[in-house]
């Protein structure tokens, strides 16, 4: 059924899409431990597994150890929310520069740099779209049930970059393709 022992010791980890659960048994003592958290995603909950074996010691007298931090989960909703701060601020910016080329033609690019500014730009969005989108292992199933909060944060950023990619770069080569005049 799952359990793990180390006489006098029996123990299981349970875990479905919104909770968790940690069961810890001392045969020889009598004593057990349960813990069941109504949370359980893939990066926020591994230190909730850590609460049981912590108990456990206290009520056994032996030392604890420090409690992880749980950054992982903290950094990831950190990087996702300043990705999406800066995709908000590309758009503003690069919208601001297809208004500039529209209402002065001569300020377009031309040739190479016409190339550089329409396609280095798309290549770079496209990049971090996939990356956003390994960032949902293993599937993107699986990551919208442990951790629907990052993934849809992370889908809606990667659907901003990708569309507005596209919609940049068309109206940003339509504009150059019409040149000075």
């Amino acid at each position: 059924m799952g359990w793990d022992s180390q006489p006098p010791l029996l123990w299981h980890e349970g875990a479905v899409a919104a909770s968790g659960s940690h069961i810890i048994l001392d045969t020889q003592r009598g004593l057990g431990v349960v813990v069941v958290f109504n949370i359980n995603n893939a990066l926020g909950a591994d230190h909730l597994y850590t609460i049981a074996p912590s108990v456990f010691r206290i009520l056994v007298d032996l030392p604890v150890d420090a409690p992880p931090t749980g950054g992982e989960y903290r950094n990831l909703a950190l990087l996702l929310g300043g990705l999406l701060v800066g995709a908000l601020i590309w758009i503003a910016w690069s919208w601001s520069l297809l208004r500039r080329w529209q209402r002065q033609p001569a300020r377009r690019p031309r040739g190479w740099r016409a190339a550089l500014w329409l396609g280095v730009p798309i290549l770079i969005e496209l990049g971090l779209a996939v990356y956003l989108l390994s960032l949902l292992s293993p599937s993107l199933g699986v990551a919208l049930l442990y951790q629907p909060d990052l993934t849809l944060l992370a889908l809606v950023i990667a659907g901003l970059l990708v569309v507005w990619g596209g919609v940049r770069t068309f109206s940003g080569a339509r504009l150059v393709g019409r040149g000075a005049a």
